[in-house]
């Protein structure tokens, strides 16, 4: 009977241990991801040739896995006129 009580006692020390989250996975960050996308696009604005840029390399990050939060326009170029824009952007995205 003694044996038995305290091997229901290890089990359930276990069990609160890996319901925790305590242990040696848990004590281990998980590393830090992030990744660059691109995206063009065309308007006949600048605005909306920008909009439409920045709109399509949004959308290659969260296919990456990234959510618009995690980005920041790191460069972004709009050329032509007076009647059609063309606009490149890049982004850098990073999540914890």
């Amino acid at each position: 009977m003694g044996r038995t009580v305290r091997w229901l006692g290890a089990v359930a020390a276990a069990g609160t241990v890996a319901l925790s989250g305590a242990g040696v996975a848990a004590a281990t960050p998980a590393p830090a991801v992030s990744g660059y996308y691109t995206g063009f696009g065309s308007g006949s604005s600048q605005q909306l040739a920008l909009w439409s840029a920045q709109d399509q390399a949004y959308w290659k990050a969260s296919i990456g896995g990234f959510r618009r939060f995690d980005c920041r326009v790191t460069y972004s170029n709009v050329t032509g006129g007076p009647y059609s824009y063309s606009a490149y952007v890049n982004l850098y995205c990073w999540r914890p």
